[in-house]
């Protein structure tokens, strides 16, 4: 994301650490049938932050049984991933790279670019440079929060039928 020179603000670590456990999350395949005690010991995430990203992310419900199974519904992945956008611009000083969270994410950049303006980005293109062997030069997005906050206009609905 983001390289840091010395001495390190430790601030930023924890923030870059927690970018790392949302994208954890992210990928993770729900319905998870598991509790937060057991998941913090699969992904190797501190008890607290799983139960604070489920609690925040999830949807939890209790079978017949008693036990309890976390879903999360297309607003919720939503939710996350606009509150990843907005940890990564605090940590980058209100610039993010859109192409290098693109990648971490699986996503399009074009699909990410709709969540950073939806936070009040706006979106430049950047030119990168060519990389390894017989690379191209190609064109990155670059999000940048500014004052005063731009936000996209909502849609309206075409007229109602009757």
């Amino acid at each position: 994301m983001t390289s840091m020179g010395k001495p390190y603000d430790r601030d930023n670590v924890a923030l870059m650490l927690y970018v790392m456990y949302l994208v954890q999350f992210y990928h993770a395949r729900f319905p998870l049938q598991s509790n937060a005690a057991a998941l913090s010991e699969t992904m190797n995430v501190p008890h607290l932050v799983v139960k604070q990203i489920l609690d925040t992310f999830a949807d939890a419900t209790v079978n017949s049984y008693g036990k309890t199974s976390y879903s999360q519904s297309k607003v919720l992945k939503d939710k996350l991933l606009v509150y990843l956008v907005v940890v990564a611009l605090t940590i980058g000083g209100f610039s993010l790279d859109v192409s290098a969270i693109a990648i971490d994410l699986k996503r399009a950049p074009a699909n990410i670019i709709g969540y950073t303006k939806q936070v009040g980005c706006r979106v430049d293109k950047v030119k990168t440079e060519a990389t390894g062997l017989g690379g191209k030069k190609s064109e990155g997005f670059r999000a940048i929060l500014t004052l005063p906050l731009q936000f996209p206009s909502l849609k309206k609905g075409g007229p109602s039928r009757r």
